[in-house]
Protein backbone atom coordinates (compact mmCIF):
# COMPACT_ATOMS: atom_id res chain seq x y z
CA UNK A 1 0.00 0.00 0.00
CA UNK A 2 1.29 3.41 -0.92
CA UNK A 3 0.35 7.00 0.84
CA UNK A 4 -0.64 9.31 -1.67
CA UNK A 5 -1.60 12.23 1.03
CA UNK A 6 2.20 14.05 -0.37
CA UNK A 7 1.14 12.70 -3.66
CA UNK A 8 -1.79 14.30 -4.58
CA UNK A 9 -0.25 17.96 -4.47
CA UNK A 10 -2.44 19.24 -7.66
CA UNK A 11 -5.57 17.94 -6.86
CA UNK A 12 -5.20 18.87 -3.16
CA UNK A 13 -4.47 22.01 -4.24
CA UNK A 14 -7.65 22.80 -6.30
CA UNK A 15 -9.60 21.19 -3.55
CA UNK A 16 -8.11 23.27 -0.82
CA UNK A 17 -8.97 27.20 -2.59
CA UNK A 18 -12.12 26.09 -2.83
CA UNK A 19 -12.71 24.76 0.52
CA UNK A 20 -10.86 27.84 1.66
CA UNK A 21 -13.08 29.97 -0.23
CA UNK A 22 -16.34 28.40 0.83
CA UNK A 23 -14.31 28.27 4.77
CA UNK A 24 -14.59 25.06 5.37
CA UNK A 25 -10.86 24.03 5.10
CA UNK A 26 -10.34 21.02 7.50
CA UNK A 27 -7.35 18.25 7.65
CA UNK A 28 -6.28 16.07 5.17
CA UNK A 29 -6.60 12.57 5.51
CA UNK A 30 -4.12 9.85 5.01
CA UNK A 31 -5.39 8.21 1.63
CA UNK A 32 -4.14 4.50 1.28
CA UNK A 33 -3.91 3.26 -1.97
CA UNK A 34 -3.61 -0.85 -3.20
CA UNK A 35 -0.73 -1.54 -6.16
CA UNK A 36 -3.52 -1.54 -8.51
CA UNK A 37 -4.39 2.08 -8.57
CA UNK A 38 -0.84 3.08 -7.43
CA UNK A 39 0.88 1.50 -10.93
CA UNK A 40 -2.06 3.56 -12.67
CA UNK A 41 -0.73 6.91 -11.34
CA UNK A 42 -3.34 7.77 -9.40
CA UNK A 43 -1.35 9.83 -7.37
CA UNK A 44 -0.56 12.53 -10.49
CA UNK A 45 -4.11 12.49 -11.74
CA UNK A 46 -6.00 16.19 -11.15
CA UNK A 47 -9.24 15.95 -12.72
CA UNK A 48 -12.41 13.66 -11.19
CA UNK A 49 -12.87 11.68 -14.66
CA UNK A 50 -8.44 10.93 -14.38
CA UNK A 51 -8.88 9.80 -10.64
CA UNK A 52 -12.18 7.99 -11.64
CA UNK A 53 -10.45 6.37 -15.00
CA UNK A 54 -7.53 4.83 -12.79
CA UNK A 55 -10.68 2.30 -10.97
CA UNK A 56 -11.29 0.94 -14.77
CA UNK A 57 -10.32 -2.70 -15.55
CA UNK A 58 -11.12 -3.61 -11.76
CA UNK A 59 -13.20 -6.65 -11.79
CA UNK A 60 -16.49 -6.87 -10.22
CA UNK A 61 -16.79 -8.16 -7.10
CA UNK A 62 -19.90 -9.04 -5.02
CA UNK A 63 -19.86 -6.27 -2.33
CA UNK A 64 -16.37 -5.12 -3.43
CA UNK A 65 -14.66 -2.52 -1.87
CA UNK A 66 -11.80 -0.90 -0.48
CA UNK A 67 -11.45 -0.38 3.12
CA UNK A 68 -9.49 2.71 4.35
CA UNK A 69 -6.33 0.95 4.42
CA UNK A 70 -6.53 0.09 0.74
CA UNK A 71 -7.01 -3.49 1.12
CA UNK A 72 -9.52 -5.10 -1.21
CA UNK A 73 -12.39 -6.62 0.83
CA UNK A 74 -16.33 -6.21 0.98
CA UNK A 75 -18.91 -4.36 2.74
CA UNK A 76 -20.36 -7.35 5.08
CA UNK A 77 -17.24 -9.11 5.58
CA UNK A 78 -14.53 -6.53 6.10
CA UNK A 79 -12.29 -9.20 8.17
CA UNK A 80 -11.96 -11.15 4.76
CA UNK A 81 -8.98 -9.26 2.56
CA UNK A 82 -8.59 -10.07 -0.77
CA UNK A 83 -4.90 -9.79 -3.29
CA UNK A 84 -6.63 -9.29 -6.23
CA UNK A 85 -8.69 -6.33 -6.95
CA UNK A 86 -12.57 -6.27 -7.06
CA UNK A 87 -15.39 -4.04 -6.27
CA UNK A 88 -18.89 -3.19 -6.75
CA UNK A 89 -20.83 0.07 -7.91
CA UNK A 90 -20.75 1.32 -4.21
CA UNK A 91 -17.01 0.13 -3.70
CA UNK A 92 -16.31 2.36 -6.48
CA UNK A 93 -18.10 5.27 -5.53
CA UNK A 94 -16.75 5.37 -2.75
CA UNK A 95 -13.27 4.55 -3.76
CA UNK A 96 -13.44 7.51 -5.90
CA UNK A 97 -15.15 9.70 -3.46
CA UNK A 98 -11.97 9.70 -1.25
CA UNK A 99 -9.72 10.95 -3.74
CA UNK A 100 -12.26 13.55 -5.07
CA UNK A 101 -13.01 14.65 -1.39
CA UNK A 102 -9.70 13.84 0.42
CA UNK A 103 -11.68 12.20 2.90
CA UNK A 104 -10.59 8.58 3.83
CA UNK A 105 -13.99 7.30 4.57
CA UNK A 106 -14.26 3.97 6.86
CA UNK A 107 -16.53 1.24 6.23
CA UNK A 108 -18.72 1.93 8.76
CA UNK A 109 -19.26 5.79 7.98
CA UNK A 110 -19.96 4.71 4.67
CA UNK A 111 -22.20 2.53 5.49
CA UNK A 112 -24.62 3.27 7.88
CA UNK A 113 -28.20 3.60 7.68
CA UNK A 114 -29.16 6.90 7.75
CA UNK A 115 -32.38 6.43 8.61
CA UNK A 116 -32.95 3.60 10.21
CA UNK A 117 -35.14 1.98 7.97
CA UNK A 118 -33.03 -0.82 6.21
CA UNK A 119 -31.91 -3.27 8.67
CA UNK A 120 -32.89 -6.87 8.87
CA UNK A 121 -36.40 -7.07 8.83
CA UNK A 122 -36.94 -3.94 7.05
CA UNK A 123 -40.28 -3.56 4.80
CA UNK A 124 -38.23 -3.08 1.62
CA UNK A 125 -35.65 -5.47 2.44
CA UNK A 126 -32.53 -5.63 4.49
CA UNK A 127 -29.85 -3.06 2.97
CA UNK A 128 -32.62 -2.02 0.19
CA UNK A 129 -31.50 2.10 0.28
CA UNK A 130 -27.67 1.37 0.68
CA UNK A 131 -26.80 3.42 -2.55
CA UNK A 132 -29.04 6.48 -0.95
CA UNK A 133 -27.64 6.28 2.62
CA UNK A 134 -23.66 5.86 0.80
CA UNK A 135 -24.42 9.20 -1.01
CA UNK A 136 -25.73 10.81 1.83
CA UNK A 137 -22.89 9.70 4.40
CA UNK A 138 -20.31 10.72 1.54
CA UNK A 139 -21.23 14.25 1.11
CA UNK A 140 -22.60 14.77 4.72
CA UNK A 141 -21.29 18.25 5.97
Amino acid sequence: MRNTRKCLKAAIAGLAFLLISGGLLARADDIFVPEYLWKRHISAKNSAKEIADTHLGIPYRDDGVLDSRGRFTTFNRPDEIYSTPGMNCSGLVLSVSRFLLNKNFTLTEASRDRQNNSGPGAAFGKDWDFGLDLILNLTDG
